[in-house]
């Protein structure tokens, strides 16, 4: 279960002073009907490439290899068009792709280019480099859908000069989809994802300039035939590239070497939108943004953009909650020039379960503009995390998830990542779990919410709040990491939290520390690595009819923490360690810091507070502040310039106890 924690990797970025755009990447896939390794090779590429629509678009060029399929083929159809392209690059086999016109890297010369080497880290390590151009395209039918025009702005954000006045803007007419009842050829492919039907403007495209300043932005028009062939004429766009062919500059991915093939370098690629064409961007709002108290979710609003070249004078939106199957349309006119915004609200919705419900919008029709259904998924938009909560339970309550299902958490309540599991390694009992290794950044937030609480009738007597807790801190090499777990109220259904109980670090550890070399991760040895702990309900919730109760579980990649035999009765809580409720809230940022960072600490109650930057043998680097505070937030400056990179605890120390927090110094 445990792993290594996280590594810092060195990215070799190919950067310009000039160039400031970010670079849309192009994948020309050569691929084959009568192809077997294609049809091995493209339902894995495809969803890979599914998954990365904002980084990646793709045009696939069906060759005649190894064989030519009949004359109703694909290849049949566009030959024309598909073999001039394949020259171009000289294909040496099937399935074969380059990123950019660059050969796609492989561990031998007899692999290169093949398509199966495209990966995710490919992908991540090309995105973040510029490109000398913005490029934004809109295509629209005419009214007898026998034609279409495609419109492309190029922006330059970097000077160009074509090498070889080699400048070419390339225009592929594509079908999003195809699918088939019989194959076209002799592998059994029947679906086709962005499959080339014609190149517009010609192999080469329109003419362009071919030198370019920067601020310059030149617009071109193409307007042609749509080929008979074409089998759905809603799944067609337009990608469009530039690509200078005198430019062979382009290195390889990482992992080529020589021997690969000519580079040509491609400069941008984009992807057309119907010129009627609207998406929703946003989804707001809610009666409390995240936590409902009541079934019914209010004031939810969606921001519907114009995203076409044309006014839009009328949309439908469709949405649904959780359920595509329930899906209700909202029809919307009025006047939005291109690019423009409105808000549309969404009517109150009664959810009939707790726990978390999601809100999905989509826009259906824009202007004249049907959009097909497989469109209608890619544009889809969601919002999560509005959780409704069980009304006030009854007190006492006790909660021991003995009957709780493994990998789930009790009924009604919600959270992210917890969940039940073996309290210890004799696997009799459960408790509830949280895995800190799974955490996406030190500092990340997960909460667990219980639901709310009944505690009307606990006044005079008073409230306490137990548990126990079992955890330990992980180290890798001399690195050492810990977590934290916090317990929160609130009484006005999540507007606000009262922090009333929050430990981290070795204040949180009840077990001897686990070492990532044995690549375990921690589970008690036995119910004496468990800690008895709790606190009294301050007096602000007693006699409220629905008080909310959340455990938070806050990262440091470190190891498992437990949480088991939580029981909220009358009175008050004996035999648990002191705890610091002098302090209701502590933030450190940037965190990681480099030169400095700020710690924001809110108090409770009034204190004497001293903070020391504190390194992970227990060292003391740095006497921050040693002062009396007052109830309320306060900041301080932490000096990191000449503080080595490393992995440090942010001690706090209150007239009521000490909490720690972590600081990552980078440099």
């Amino acid at each position: 279960m445990k792993k290594v924690l996280f590594s810092i990797a060195s990215l070799a970025l190919a950067s310009s002073v000039f160039a400031q755009s970010p670079r849309m990447q192009l994948l020309e896939e050569f691929t084959g009907e009568t192809c077997g390794p294609c049809a091995a090779t493209n339902p894995g590429l495809n969803a890979l490439l599914n998954a990365n629509k904002s980084k990646i678009i793709a045009v696939k060029f069906q060759v005649p290899i190894p064989t030519t399929p009949n004359a109703q083929s694909l290849y049949g159809q566009a030959q024309a068009y598909i073999m001039p392209r394949a020259a171009f690059y000289n294909v040496p086999f099937a399935p074969y792709a380059r990123r950019d016109g660059i050969e796609i890297a492989a561990p031998s010369v007899g692999s290169y280019g093949h398509p199966a080497y495209v990966t995710q880290a490919m992908i991540d390590q090309h995105a973040v480099s510029d490109a000398p151009f913005t490029m934004t395209m809109t295509h629209a039918l005419n009214p007898t859908q026998d034609s279409i025009t495609v419109t492309t702005v190029i922006n330059c954000t970097g000077p160009v000069s074509a090498v070889n006045n080699q400048l070419h803007l390339r225009l592929a007419l594509i079908e999003k989809e195809i699918h088939l009842a019989q194959q076209t050829g002799t592998n059994g492919e029947k679906d086709f994802y962005n499959t080339m039907r014609k190149m517009m403007g010609g192999n080469d495209g329109p003419t362009i300039q071919q030198t370019w300043t920067v601020g310059q932005t030149q617009t071109y028009v193409v307007k042609e035939a749509i080929p008979s062939y074409i089998y759905n004429k809603h799944e067609l766009a337009v990608v469009g590239y530039i690509q200078n062919d005198g430019d062979t500059t382009g290195s390889h991915t990482s992992g080529a070497v020589a021997g690969s093939q000519t580079a040509v370098s491609i400069k941008q690629a984009a992807i057309s939108n119907p010129a009627d064409y609207a998406s929703i961007i946003d989804i707001s709002g809610g009666s409390s943004a995240a936590v409902q108290c009541t079934p019914s979710i209010n004031n939810v609003v969606i921001t519907l953009q114009n995203s076409g070249n044309n006014t839009l004078t009328s949309a439908t939106i469709k949405y649904y909650w959780d359920n595509p199957a329930t899906a209700v349309s909202i029809p919307w006119t009025g006047s939005l020039a291109p690019n423009a915004t409105t808000t549309i609200s969404i009517p109150a919705y009664t959810a009939t379960t707790t726990g978390t419900h999601a809100l999905y919008a989509f826009v259906s029709q824009s202007n004249a503009y049907t959009y097909p259904t497989t469109q209608l998924a890619n544009s889809e938009l969601n919002a999560g995390g509005y959780i409704v909560l069980a009304p006030g339970a009854a007190t006492p309550f006790v909660q021991n998830f003995q009957t709780v299902p493994l990998g789930t958490l009790p009924a009604a309540w919600t959270g992210i990542g917890w969940q039940s599991y073996y309290a210890t390694t004799d696997t009799t009992t459960r408790a509830m779990v949280f895995p800190f290794s799974i955490a996406s950044s030190v500092g990340s937030v997960y909460p667990v919410y219980m639901g709310s609480f009944d505690l009307s009738s606990m006044t005079t007597s008073g409230a306490a709040f137990d548990f126990d807790r079992a955890y330990t801190t992980f180290t890798q090499g001399t690195t050492t990491f810990s977590d934290t777990i916090g317990v929160q109220l609130s009484s006005d259904c999540g507007t606000t939290w009262t922090t009333t109980w929050w430990k981290g670090g070795d204040d949180l550890k009840t077990a001897p520390q686990a070492n990532g070399a044995n690549n375990q991760a921690f589970i008690p040895s036995s119910t004496s690595q468990y800690v008895h702990d709790g606190f009294n309900i301050p007096s602000a919730f007693l006699g409220q009819n629905s008080v909310l109760v959340r455990f938070l579980a806050k990262t440091g990649y470190g190891d498992n923490g437990y949480i088991d035999n939580i029981n909220l009765h009358s009175g008050v809580t004996t035999n648990v360690p002191t705890v610091n409720n002098s302090i209701s809230g502590i933030s450190i940022y940037p965190n990681p810091a480099t030169d400095v960072a700020t710690a924001k600490i809110t108090l409770a109650a009034a204190s004497h507070v001293s903070i020391q930057l504190v390194d992970i043998a227990g060292r003391v680097i740095a006497n921050i502040a040693d002062q009396n505070m007052t109830t309320g937030e306060h900041t301080v400056t932490i000096n990191t310039a000449n503080v080595a990179a490393g992995l440090y605890n942010v001690k706090f120390v209150t007239d009521n106890g000490t909490t720690t927090e972590r600081l990552s110094v980078i440099k």
